[in-house]
């Protein structure tokens, strides 16, 4: 019971890391387009300036007076690239078909031939992963059977 739950956690988990990525790229992007605004606004302010009043100034007056601000470099780390890609709307397919066996096997068959083209690494995992399953669902069952035991047993003393 335990297992299934944080097996669905972890995917969960997997999809939640992948919007927050998505997320910080886009503000990543905004605020690279805000301060480029920026920039150039400064730098044509900084321009008309120098049009105006550089030929009556001394070159030398103030150091740096001709400079102009730099142009953005914002790098956005690359993380959680390793990651599966997993995206909350496929976790809502299998809570819609639980329950319903041949809605599941063509849900598992769809998803074996979409890890065949990802490579033989990504059919073994799938592979274990279904194994673990199936073990965790008879351990749940075997577990079920020993408390029924268990109460018949207490209720019978």
């Amino acid at each position: 019971q335990k297992m299934p739950r944080a097996y669905n956690s972890a995917l969960r988990e997997v999809a939640l890391r992948q919007q927050f990525r998505e997320r910080y790229v886009a503000q990543a992007e905004k605020a690279r387009t805000a301060l480029s605004r920026m920039v150039e606004a400064e730098n044509s302010r900084r321009r008309a300036f120098l049009q105006r009043y550089s030929c009556y100034l001394p070159a030398d007056l103030v150091q740096g007076l001709g400079a102009f601000a730099p142009a953005i470099t914002l790098e956005v780390p690359n993380f959680d690239a390793e990651l599966p890609d997993i995206t909350t709307s496929s976790l809502e397919v299998p809570e819609r078909i639980a329950g319903r066996p041949e809605a599941e096997a063509a849900s598992t068959s769809s998803l074996r031939t979409g890890l065949q083209e990802a490579g033989p690494d990504a059919v073994a995992t799938a592979e274990r992963i279904a194994e673990l399953e199936a073990r965790n669902k008879a351990l749940e069952e075997q577990l079920a059977m020993r408390q029924e035991q268990a109460a018949t047993s207490a209720s019978e003393a």
